[in-house]
This record gives structure tokens, sequence and C-alpha cells, in this order.
């Protein structure tokens, strides 16, 4: 074979893998999922990658890293038939809270987790966020963050906790701080009969009782707060700094005492968190207002491209899988053969035929064919033909013997190779394969007096 003609083989062999490699990344991606996520049947695991696809149309992330997300959501426990809706609220909420999709998955999955929110719900959650912040200037990540971190240890009261962390964001309390505070705040009206003999005092002071403020934060969280912030409130001074020493501790006293000052910011963000009227579809819009950009659209349209060449090169995979499969044993002769026969390699430095074809091979392999697995496959199955032209006289005899036991996988495997390269310029040669089958029996009937 001329040259010219090796060139276009390799470049058509290089063509058709490459064609297929976006299926190929998404096919490995996917398997992460598999791992991941239970699936009762290969239907359910084929959909998966649908959705993910058409998720990927919609929204502006590439179809890989929504597989890893929704590995990732799988990974959190989200079930399998929410995993779609919920990698595409994570991926929306990420936008609007000025986070990763990534960061925005663990937060999401981790306030279903902590609150025993189901997924309509935690989007309710970012709803008030989204509002909360849009009125009072504080940021969604340090709202969220608040919420968090004081949300689990104030037994699950996320609306008030979300309303108390946006107000004391809002006026200048840094996010641990705020955390600890309302997280403090929380706990002590919620304690109950297990408050301390100070607590009980105090609140004896302020004409309430551990008891009765439990039994309120039960009923109507948003009322309690506001009446013993009230409260509070009324004292002076050295009353209030005395009163919340003892009731939340020193430490968290400095966090707390903004809240008094702000009753009515307050007040405005408990409204918010009780009225869903208020906050619904907010993060949605919020989204769709961030992302109408030209930007965003060039994204999608590369998303589709993307999605059709996936589509195109999954089609191609079994035949890929299988042409593979097929000519594996032909380079697994080559390197018996090589060990077998250490000889050959070493006298290739002084065998011109085979120093010829193997240069000839790497520079058009080099041009062509990448570093990848494909591209090392190619170049190995070129440096075994070198070998076998340089030392003819040497291997025939044990390449004959190989060949009788092998031949009969190459030809249940030549059926596979021509449905994988089926065209130009390997079709001509399928096309006319009979004659080229004839010519080579008679080289193999010169050959056979020689080996």
């Amino acid at each position: 074979m001329a040259t010219t003609e090796m060139s276009s083989l390799i470049a058509e062999i290089s063509h058709f893998f490459s064609a297929a490699q976006p299926a190929i990344d998404f096919e490995t991606q996917m398997n992460g999922i598999r791992r991941a996520v239970d699936f009762d049947t290969p239907q359910q695991f084929a959909q998966m990658g649908e959705d993910i696809l058409h998720l990927s149309d919609r929204l502006p992330v590439a179809a890989n890293e929504m597989a890893r997300l929704v590995q990732a959501a799988g990974e959190a426990g989200v079930v399998r038939d929410e995993l779609a809706m919920f990698t595409e609220d994570a991926v929306k909420m990420g936008t609007v809270f000025g986070q990763t999709a990534e960061q925005a998955v663990t937060m999401l999955s981790g306030w279903r987790s902590a609150f025993s929110l189901t997924q309509a719900q935690a989007v309710a959650l970012a709803d008030k966020i989204t509002v909360m912040s849009a009125t009072t200037g504080a940021g969604e990540q340090q709202i969220a963050g608040v919420i968090s971190a004081a949300g689990p240890l104030a037994g699950g009261a996320n609306d008030q906790v979300a309303a108390l962390g946006a107000t004391l964001v809002s006026v200048g309390v840094p996010q641990d701080a705020a955390s600890v505070g309302v997280s403090r705040f929380m706990q002590t009206l919620r304690v109950g009969e297990g408050a301390s003999e100070e607590q009980q005092t105090q609140f004896t002071a302020l004409g309430l009782s551990a008891q009765t403020v439990a039994a309120g934060m039960q009923q109507d969280a948003s009322g309690t707060i506001q009446q013993v912030l009230g409260t509070l409130a009324e004292l002076d001074a050295p009353g209030q700094s005395t009163a919340l020493d003892a009731l939340f501790g020193s430490d968290s006293a400095g966090a707390i005492a903004p809240l008094m000052d702000n009753l009515a910011l307050l007040q405005r963000n408990l409204t918010i968190v009780g009225d869903s009227t208020r906050y619904s579809g907010a993060m949605q819009q919020a989204w769709e207002q961030q992302t109408a950009t030209t930007a965003t659209r060039l994204q999608l349209l590369n998303n589709q491209i993307s999605h059709m060449g996936i589509a195109m090169g999954s089609a191609l995979l079994p035949q890929i899988n299988a042409g593979v499969q097929a000519l594996m044993p032909m380079l697994d002769l080559v390197t018996q053969l090589i060990t077998a026969h250490p000889g050959i390699v070493q006298s290739l430095a002084g065998a011109a035929a085979g120093f010829v074809a193997i240069g000839v091979a790497i520079n058009v392999l080099s041009a062509i064919a990448s570093a990848s697995p494909v591209g090392i496959f190619i170049r190995a199955m070129a440096m075994g033909a070198g070998v076998l032209i340089a030392n003819w006289e040497t291997v025939g005899p044990w390449l004959k013997g190989f060949w009788e036991s092998v031949s009969p996988l190459f030809e249940a495997g030549w059926e596979v190779m021509q449905a994988v390269f089926n065209w130009s310029p390997l079709g001509l040669i399928i096309n006319n394969w009979g004659p080229v089958v004839d010519w080579f029996k008679s080289l193999w009937t010169r050959l056979q007096p020689i080996v």
C-alpha cells in the first residue's frame, strides 16, 4: 500500500474514532452514575442518560458536567425518580445564589436531609431566601449559610432561621457570628423544662417561662420570637445586657442584640417566609432574568450540538466495541511474537526494510493519531507490521503455526470489521473483497515453501 494510501487509511480510522469520542466520554461519566444510583432495568439507566442530555439542552451546563451533578445528587441520597428535577433546581439555585452548581447540590441536599424536606419544600426555602436577599440586600449565600449551619440545631424551624439570618446579615453581622447567634437563640426558646436555673429565673423576670415559650415555638414560632424580642427590647441597656447573657450566653449576646434594634425588619422577613404569595417562584424568576443573555444562548447552542454528537457517536459504540474486540487478538499475536523472539526487536536497528516501514508508520500516525488509547492501539499495530516485515524469515514458521490456532477468531471478527469500516476508502476494499482475498491466497501459496 502506498504511503499516501496508508495515510488516508489511518486518517479514516482516526476520524471514525474521533466521531465517537463525545459518546465515549459521556458513556464514561454515565458509568459513575450507575455506581451511585440503583437502576432496576437497563431501560431506566438509558432513560437517565436521555434525561441528562435534555437537561443540557435547556440549561447552560455541558452534558458531562450535568452527569457529574446527577452523580453527586445520587451520592447524596436523592432518589432516582427525583434526580433530574433536583439537578435542574440545583443548577438554577447555583446561578441565582452566585455559587457553583456543585455547591448548590451539596446545600440543597443538605436542607432536604437536615429539615426532612421534600424537593418542593426545599425549592420554596430557596424562593424565600431569594426574596429576602432582594429586599434586604443580604447575600443569598450568606442567608443560606446561616440556615445550613443553624437550622439543624434549631429544631428544623428553617423559615424562622432564614428570617433571623437575613435580618442579622443585612445589618452587618458576619455570617459565622449570625449562625452561632441564631442557633443559640432558637435552642434557648425551645429548651423548655431543660432550661438552666439561671435561664428559668431570667424568663420569670421577663414575665415568661421556659415552658410557655417552648410551647409557643411549637404553635406559632414567628409570633413567639417577636414576643420574646419585644419584651427584651423594653429593657434598658444594662437590663438587656444582663438578660442576653443569662439566656443566650455572653458569646452569642453580641450577635442577638441587633435583632432588638431591627424588629421591624425582622417582622417583614417573618411575614415573607409565612406568605407563599410573596415568595413562590422567586428563584425561577431570578434565574430567567440572570440567564437572558447571549452567552447563555450560545452555551445552549453548543450543548445541543454536543447532544447531536453524542447521539451519533452512541450509534457507533456497539460497532466500535465489537471491532476492537475482534482486533485485540492481532495485538496479542504481535505481543507474544516479540516476547517469544526478543531478538526481533534488537535486529530492527539493522533491518532497512523494517526501519523504513516503521518510520513511515510513525510519521503518518504522529500527524494523525493522538496519544489516546486509540492512537496507541493504532501505533502498536503499525509497529507490529514493521516487525513482521523486517524479520519474516525468522517469524514465518512461528507465525504460520500461531495463525492456524487464531485464524477462526479473525474469520468470526471479519464481518464485524466490515460493518465498522464500511466506508471509503476501506469501503472500496470491502466492496471488492473477493479479488483481494484471491490475491492474498495466491501470495500465501507462494510464501508457503519459504516458511
